[in-house]
Parts: structure tokens; C-alpha cells; sequence
């Protein structure tokens, strides 16, 4: 396990405990993780991250995130990476009649693969 992937765990840990700010720090961290060498990783890891954006009422930072999650996540078949996205998705509710976020939400519901 390199020190970037457990900063991405740490990333995770911080979102969960709604400390937008310590995830910040620790995605920071994570940063040389390469979405082609860590497909992955870095999709959930992007995911996180918009989810800590909106925590913090950043809704473009979390979409710009968002989308980067779904562009890495939409070649990767796996229902547990995908289940980053759609905590995404569930965040994005206070903004749901935002034009970008209905099509955020639209788009994850039909371009992420089937699981394996």
C-alpha cells in the first residue's frame, strides 16, 4: 500500500466523519495516484471528493468532480465503485432543479456499465 493510497483512504474517512476540509488536505495527498495506472481508485477517490464539496456547499467543485468520477468510473464494471457515485447523486438532492445536476444524475442512472 503506497502513502497516496492511503491518503485516498484517509480522503474517505474525513468525508464520512463530515470534516469536508480534513479530505481536502488528505486528497491533496493522493494526488499522484494516475486515473490509467489507478482507474479505480482515483474514480471512487473523485467521487469522495465531490460528496465533501457538496458537504460544503460547493456544488460546482462537486460537480466538476462528479464528472471526472464518471467519466474515469464509466468503463469500470463494479457495483461497489459505482455505489460512490450514486452517494454522489444522493448528495445532490438539496440542488436537484439545477439544469447540471439533473443532468448529472441522469447521466450516472445511464452511462455507468452493468456490474460485474
Amino acid at each position: 500500500m503506497t502513502h497516496a493510497r492511503l491518503a485516498a483512504d484517509a480522503t474517505e474517512v474525513h468525508r464520512d466523519l463530515e470534516d469536508p476540509k480534513g479530505a481536502f488536505t488528505w486528497n491533496s495527498l493522493a494526488e499522484p495516484m494516475p486515473a490509467d495506472r489507478f482507474t479505480c481508485a482515483t474514480g471512487i477517490r473523485m467521487a469522495v471528493l465531490a460528496t465533501s464539496h457538496l458537504q460544503n456547499h460547493e456544488l460546482e467543485r462537486g460537480l466538476t468532480a462528479a464528472n471526472t468520477s464518471l467519466r474515469i468510473l464509466s468503463n469500470i464494471h463494479s457495483s461497489r465503485a459505482h455505489s460512490y457515485l450514486h452517494d454522489v447523486t444522493r448528495a445532490l438532492t438539496p440542488w436537484k432543479r439545477h439544469p447540471e445536476v439533473a443532468d448529472l444524475i441522469q447521466r450516472t442512472r445511464t452511462e455507468l456499465p452493468a456490474a460485474a
